[in-house]
């Protein structure tokens, strides 16, 4: 490239530096205007935990829906660490494309409600969405095989965000927690995927899970798994990115007669997967943690009630 003069050729240089000053002042401007909404978060988030008052945690709440999204829109909050909101689940997909932030309100009967946004990078419109997520659990019934979308949210405090491909579509499989009652805890593997339009769809039937404990038992699909279990138990639901299989406890009640009381249900000391295959997470029996691509039974299966697996009443021992 030529110019016909050093003046022009300095003009330019100056433009692009100016360009480039005014980006950088410009990004700072907005990181600092994040820091003091995060700083704002904080308080809030605080003061709904430490509040014994349900009517006061709604209210703390909606000032914090109106700061999240608000915050969300812009665009230097996508990066940003949100260290000091130690109270929120923050994931990040892989790819990088995706964030969701998702909270519980808990409650005086023990009860709780979640909420959450997600934060999406389209690539075909080149601009963040950001979408509320509006819980509406106690509303939907058989979860697990409904279709559901951010305003009609089973909702969840997610921990983890796994990401897979399957006819030329991308999936977000997410493991969640949630605080279902006094009595119950349920952990959740849901999955969330966008449309061309870049809309948030939760659940697609790609669990097949055992339909009894039987390991050769056919498989029943399902768009969302939950696990329901003893408030008082504590269950292992976790990816192992290394053997790129879903770990988890397998649930049984303490007594054979309590099948289905779930209240009684915990942990037996024997772990399920699921491992990606074809577009499908397939469940598989009695896997070892030690190596989850084996087997840790290889005899015939056979059921036999233990008292011993697992007894609320041992924790008040």
């Amino acid at each position: 490239m030529s110019f016909k003069s050093p003046f022009k050729y300095c003009i330019i240089i100056f433009q692009i530096l100016l360009f480039f000053g005014i980006s950088n002042v410009m990004l700072s401007q907005d990181l600092a205007q994040v820091a003091d909404d995060e700083e704002n978060l904080k308080i809030l988030f605080d003061n709904i935990y430490y509040s014994t008052d349900d009517s006061l945690k709604m209210e703390l709440n909606r000032q914090v829906l109106d700061i999240f999204e608000y915050m969300l829109y812009n665009d230097a909050s996508f990066e940003y660490p949100f260290d000091s909101l130690t109270r929120i689940g923050k994931i990040k997909s892989p790819d990088g494309q995706l964030r969701i932030y998702s909270w519980n309100i808990a409650f005086a009967d023990k009860s709780n409600t979640y909420f959450g946004f997600i934060q999406y990078y389209s690539k075909s419109k080149k601009e963040y969405l950001i979408y509320p997520l509006i819980d509406k659990s106690d509303n939907i019934s058989m979860p697990e095989k409904q279709s559901l979308d951010n305003t009609n949210w089973y909702g969840a405090l997610y921990y983890k965000i796994i990401e897979t491909e399957s006819g030329h579509r991308k999936y977000y499989t997410l493991l969640g927690w949630d605080g279902y009652s006094d009595l119950i805890t349920r952990k959740i593997i849901d999955v969330l995927y966008f449309s061309m339009s870049g809309k948030p769809h939760f659940g697609y039937g790609m669990f097949y899970m055992n339909k009894t404990d039987n390991p050769n038992s056919r498989k029943v699909k399902k768009k969302r798994v939950i696990f329901s279990y003893s408030q008082k138990a504590k269950m292992t639901l976790h990816y192992d990115k290394k053997n790129k299989m879903i770990i988890f406890d397998h649930l049984s009640p303490s007594s054979s007669h309590l099948k289905g009381n779930y209240q009684y249900y915990g942990p037996d000391w024997t772990y399920e997967g699921l491992y990606f295959k074809k577009g499908k997470w397939i469940n598989e029996m009695d896997v070892d943690v030690r190596n989850p691509k084996s087997k840790i039974k290889k005899t015939k299966w056979h059921y036999k009630a233990r008292e011993d697996l697992y007894n609320p009443k041992a924790d008040k021992k």
